[in-house]
């Protein structure tokens, strides 16, 4: 609630035809019909709508992938992401098997660690980008500087480990051999 703006800018009258064509009509403006059942506009152009919308995503695409500010934050979350994928995946059999815990409390404990660690982390990085009046520029250095150090932590993991437990066959003979 605190990061929103006091007032919002407005939207510019000259779009090009690419933006006019992704923007949804103001259907708020309109009155609505009295069964309630309100008609797309695109609707009533049955044949050349949806060509009309092919030809329109690769000038839309070019727009977003332009756009720098995007492109950090996509990319800044396609590095998070694989970060959680694999702690998800396997995180919870490592606690099992390396501190001996059942699965439902490993999971637990997981899941009681990492929901308020992401939440905390929200809530301190708009806090950090307010307080400092970070510009968008700044706040995607800002992002990228804390995507490079939680990542550097993360490769000290693959050299944090216990020694493996006595396996009986693996490590260890059995014991009537």
């Amino acid at each position: 609630m605190f990061g929103f703006p006091q007032s919002l800018t407005q939207q510019p009258e000259h779009l090009t035809a690419a933006e006019e064509a992704m923007l949804p009509d103001r259907d708020y403006e309109r009155p609505k019909p009295s069964n309630g059942v309100l008609r797309h506009s695109l609707e009533a152009e049955e044949g050349s709508s949806c060509l009309q919308q092919l030809r329109v995503i690769p000038k839309v695409t070019k727009h977003l992938l332009s756009n720098p500010v995007f492109t950090c934050i996509v990319l800044a979350a396609c590095m998070e992401i694989a970060v959680v994928a694999g702690f998800a995946a396997f995180l919870g059999k490592y606690l099992e098997q390396q501190f001996n815990l059942t699965t439902s409390s490993a999971n637990q404990l997981l899941g009681m660690t990492a929901i308020p660690c992401a939440c905390l982390g929200i809530f301190l990085g708009g806090l950090l980008v307010k307080k400092l009046s970070l510009s968008a520029l700044g706040a995607i250095r800002m992002a990228m500087m804390v995507n490079l150090v939680s990542t550097a932590c993360y490769v000290s993991f693959l050299f944090l480990g216990c020694d493996t437990g006595p396996v009986a066959g693996v490590t260890v003979p059995y014991g009537n051999q």
